[in-house]
């Protein structure tokens, strides 16, 4: 029973949703859910875990997204959801939950298999980044107490096992040095730190793939993996 990642999906399954062309970040996004969907279905198996740290779909509203849930019922493996910047759709967990019962909703809470426990919260742009401004002030501050919050419930519960943490915005600096996000990480114990939200020619000047004290960070959105999950253990 292995663990992959990939975030950044970016699917747009119902023909009434505007698919945004993601084209312009690589040759990777050309037909993307087709490769997404063969190297899926040869990788994982029904008995794996799939996590997918934030933007899933170019929908705006929820009863827009089905068609991107019928998609997710197709592929192997139970799969486990983050809210990223795109996902406008995102309700109350309540809601999804109800909805769509055969995915996990990581918001506020923690997810527990045999050998590990998931933490995290979407994140967001960070202090003193080049394009943070002051109205980011607000949704940083939230997204560190939501973070904190998934973080105590994992503790909560973890009993020995491996602490993993995902956010969709990167949690490191843009040049490599360590923000509130990381500290938290250690302070916690977290052992992986997975993170997407980055794409193109972005990966290369933004991308931190190392440790920082006793947490390994790793990179997953879809095109930094040319569509491959990642397994992560």
């Amino acid at each position: 029973m292995s663990l992959f990642a990939i975030a950044d999906l970016h699917l747009a399954t119902d023909p009434t949703i505007e698919d945004k062309a993601m084209d312009m970040f690589g040759g990777v996004w050309v037909d993307h859910q087709k490769s997404l969907t063969e190297i899926w279905n040869r990788m994982v198996s029904e008995e794996d875990t799939v996590l997918i740290p934030g933007d899933l779909s170019w929908a705006l509203k929820l009863e827009e997204v089905q068609a991107d849930f019928d998609y997710l019922k197709t592929l192997p493996g139970k799969k486990i959801i983050m809210k990223g910047n795109h996902d406008l759709w995102w309700s109350s967990k309540k809601k999804m939950q109800n909805l769509f019962p055969e995915v996990f909703f990581l918001q506020n809470n923690c997810y527990e298999a045999d050998s590990y426990v998931i933490a995290g919260s979407r994140g967001w742009i960070l202090p003193g980044d080049s394009n943070f401004k002051e109205e980011d002030k607000p949704i940083y501050a939230r997204e560190l107490l939501r973070l904190r919050a998934s973080l105590e419930e994992a503790k909560r519960v973890l009993n020995g096992r491996k602490l993993i943490a995902a956010t969709h915005f990167p949690p490191v600096m843009e040049n490599g040095e360590p923000t509130e996000i990381t500290d938290m990480f250690s302070e916690y114990g977290v052992e992986i730190a997975l993170y997407g939200h980055l794409h193109g020619d972005v990966i290369s000047q933004r991308k931190f793939e190392g440790r920082i004290n006793s947490t390994e960070y790793k990179l997953v959105s879809l095109d930094s993996l040319g569509a491959c999950p990642l397994k992560i253990l």
